[in-house]
């Protein structure tokens, strides 16, 4: 059975001068998906004849006979002709009021008869139906590349790479840091690199023509949400530090979190502590316990640096307090940041 690849592979491919005349590309990652069809236009398009030899489509605004005849075309002053068929939804299930069943059968029909002088592109969403015929043929020719959310180490060198490209430094504290206070990895997360790149645009604007990038500058510049920096709040409040706490949950009020949202936050962010403490008493390793929760590696040894100043029953103590505190705010019995303020001085 061939396995769908990522993009990794994808770039080990395009390096390797392999050349297919179909493609597949899904996922969450449309960042990563722009990348590789960049990749391809860089590699079969002349920029001069991008208008004649490049063609991207909507199967929302055509149809499968329609798409074969731009695909039979000839490319001119050129080898190939690139088609891209964007948000190609049928193939995630979606019924498409100009994209019928026999538009689905002609094009995976077509699939067979695509010329040398053209390479195709569905590009869908984050799921797909694998029964699907039009999966199975492209499937079969090593063509389906999943583009997901990138790994830690691949994050990592990832930024690096944006910061480098830029002329700035950044050490690799202020990476992972970085990385933590976004929020990318967590694993409900809709933060894609489209929203980091924008965020390391930020930071690139607030330290002007500075060489390097300092921890303050990522937290001044970033720090609009809870949420991108709950790490630090929590490192804060379990390492005593209660005044910075107090200043990242004012910097979070001022930028319009909800009170409601910056204790669920932090509730789920000690929950997570106490499982870890007890998984690690219970003589588990990191591991098990990045399995157990979905969560990489780094935040793992985060969050039991953080739970190592707790003993267990204080952790629990501090979970039930919380579930009073949303129950007092809730019901209007507290004020919602006065009872955030003194949680951080309690805990």
């Amino acid at each position: 059975m061939v396995m769908t690849m990522n993009y990794k592979e994808f770039m080990k491919h395009i390096k390797k001068n392999e050349g297919n005349h179909v493609y597949l590309f899904y996922g969450k990652e449309r960042y990563l998906i722009n990348w590789a069809i960049d990749s391809l236009k860089k590699k079969y398009v002349e920029k001069e004849f991008e208008n004649f030899n490049y063609n991207a489509v909507d199967i929302k605004q055509t149809n499968a006979d329609e798409i074969i005849n731009i695909c039979e075309t000839l490319p001119i002053m050129a080898e190939k002709r690139l088609v891209l068929v964007d948000r190609y939804s049928v193939l995630e299930g979606e019924k498409v009021k100009s994209f019928g069943e026999s538009d689905e059968k002609k094009m995976a029909s077509y699939i067979d008869d695509i010329g040398r002088t053209c390479i195709v592109i569905f590009v869908c969403g984050e799921k797909l139906d694998k029964r699907k015929s039009i999966y199975k043929k492209i499937n079969k020719l090593n063509s389906v590349f999943e583009f997901s959310k990138l790994s830690t180490n691949d994050l990592k060198k990832w930024v690096e790479k944006r910061f480098k490209n830029a002329a700035k430094t950044i050490n690799v504290k202020n990476t992972l840091l970085l990385i933590e206070s976004c929020g990318y990895l967590d694993k409900d997360s809709d933060y894609t690199l489209f929203n980091l790149e924008n965020d390391i645009n930020k930071i690139l604007h607030y330290v002007g023509d500075a060489d390097e990038i300092k921890e303050s500058d990522i937290m001044d510049s970033i720090s609009s949400g809870l949420e991108k920096n709950i790490f630090v709040l929590i490192e804060a409040i379990t390492s005593g530090n209660k005044a910075q706490g107090v200043k990242l949950l004012s910097h979070a009020l001022l930028f319009g979190e909800a009170e409601y949202k910056i204790l669920a936050l932090i509730q789920r962010q000690f929950d997570n502590m106490l499982q870890v403490k007890i998984m690690r008493e219970r003589g588990k390793d990191t591991a098990y316990m990045k399995q157990q929760l979905g969560l990489p590696d780094f935040v793992i040894k985060k969050l039991l640096k953080n739970a190592s100043g707790l003993t267990l029953n204080a952790l629990k103590k501090n979970m039930i307090k919380m579930y009073e505190m949303d129950k007092n705010i809730k019901t209007g019995v507290m004020d919602p940041r006065l009872a955030l303020e003194m949680l951080i001085a309690e805990i």
